[in-house]
């Protein structure tokens, strides 16, 4: 069979813009889209299948023109309608199978159009069904290029990483319990592979992508000695009582930050939402990461049911407080296949029918208290509140200050941070994936 998987397409040249067209902050952070975490994973383990990450319209109907067997589409709820659109027109070019994966695959109102729907993370299962048989995953290089704008600074060396994959939390806003409940740990030898090829070719900084790092304790600190061996710096998302329990070890194995999930500062709506969280422990968090020099940012959820205008606005004030370097922040979103959305649809109807508006930055259900328009407004507000210059320029200080002080000086620091020109990344030296001598 010949097999392309490919994500969304793409306007030109496609960028990933965290604010967005919700915030008026003079600056941003974002990145381009260039590649593919999961469709990188799949290609590593299954080298027979092709690949097309986010596309042009017209790099898709060339692609397609080659023939395939099965075009496979991988995609989060927001891509839902130019995914649609890439199947028509697959299905009218002749393509006798259609797949889907990822969490807008999950969608059932969209069940229909795919001959087949592939849930969580499915290597094996789909080498399995291909007649092919995965010894063991191979974690493919991932490197992304980082903007901060209008500031001069281009964050280059930045590598992605997955230590384990899925979360045991029932989180009832996210896709997750759903998508991937069970817990999976990649392999420590694959990790150590990735994390050398990373360092022999000029990283410098690795982001852990784990839902949430150090489910597997021992796994955790086997992955941490890696990340000291091969003098790795690194950022996670963590719940608090993991990173309080290790933070002097991870500071020693060159840990720079730790992202949080504040949600909501609201007791009754984090315990609805079944989320174990308790606010002194997170300012704990902060304060010690602040002695070590280290940096913490937050997620943060506005418009839940409790929530109205003006409470939004003390909620606010309160996350502010918190002294975060930086603050995520999204509207609440419900999304199919989660408890959140039966919830929310049975209580108070989900009235948003284009799948655009499913990006967290749009209220798309009959909220009690407030009206769309408000909820936006309140979003942008919060951008402007809990990430105003002041603290947002200390947050990007103090991530130079964690290199500066491994690195010997802040002029390295710096160096370190803004060396490759822009060039370095439209024409990556990297390989795309590791040959495998076994094949």
């Amino acid at each position: 069979m010949k097999i392309l998987f490919t994500t969304h397409y793409i306007d030109n040249n496609g960028w990933y813009d965290y604010f967005k067209t919700n915030s008026t902050q003079p600056y941003r952070i974002s990145y381009p889209l260039k590649i593919s975490y999961g469709l990188r994973f799949l290609k590593q383990n299954i080298p027979s299948i092709e690949i097309l990450e986010f596309p042009t319209w017209q790099q898709y109907e060339a692609k397609l023109a080659e023939g395939f067997d099965v075009a496979g589409f991988s995609f989060h709820t927001s891509s839902t309608n130019r995914v649609l659109k890439m199947i028509d027109f697959a299905r009218e070019k002749g393509v006798p199978q259609i797949w889907g994966g990822n969490y807008g695959a999950a969608n059932p109102f969209i069940a229909d159009r795919f001959d087949k729907v592939w849930k969580g993370y499915c290597e094996f299962e789909i080498a399995e069904h291909l007649g092919h048989k995965i010894e063991t995953l191979i974690h493919p290089p991932l490197v992304d290029q980082w903007w901060i704008k209008p500031l001069p600074f281009r964050v280059q060396r930045v590598a992605q990483l997955q230590t384990q994959r899925g979360c045991p939390m029932q989180c009832t806003f996210c896709q997750t319990p759903s998508f991937a409940p069970k817990p999976t740990k990649v392999p420590i030898e694959s990790i150590d592979r990735v994390l050398g090829w990373y360092k022999k070719n000029g990283v410098d900084w690795v982001a852990i992508l784990d839902e949430n790092f150090g489910t597997f304790s021992e796994h955790t600190e086997q992955v941490v000695e890696l990340l000291r061996k091969h003098r790795l710096f690194w950022s996670v998302q963590t719940r608090y009582e993991n990173a309080l329990k290790h933070l002097d070890h991870w500071s020693r194995s060159y840990l720079m930050g730790v992202g949080i999930g504040i949600e909501c500062v609201d007791p009754e709506v984090l315990k609805s939402w079944k989320k174990k969280l308790v606010p002194g422990s997170i300012l704990h968090l902060k304060e010690e990461l602040y002695k070590r020099d280290r940096y913490i940012w937050g997620y943060y959820m506005i418009g839940n049911e409790r929530a109205t205008y003006e409470s939004t606005i003390e909620e606010i004030e309160t996350v502010y407080n918190y002294g975060f370097g930086f603050v995520q922040t999204t509207a609440l979103t419900p999304y199919p296949d989660t408890a959140l959305w039966d919830e929310i649809d049975n209580k108070y109807g989900i009235f948003e029918k284009n799948w655009d508006k499913f990006d967290t930055k749009h209220l798309t259900w009959n909220h009690p208290n407030m009206a769309p328009w408000q909820v936006e407004k309140l979003l942008d507000y919060a951008f402007l509140r809990m990430n105003d210059w002041k603290r947002f320029s200390g947050f990007i200080r103090s991530i130079y200050k964690s290199y500066s002080k491994h690195l010997g000086s802040y002029a390295k620091g710096l160096a370190l941070i803004n060396s490759f020109p822009v060039k370095s990344y439209l024409n990556p030296i990297f390989p795309p994936f590791f040959p495998d001598k076994n094949r």
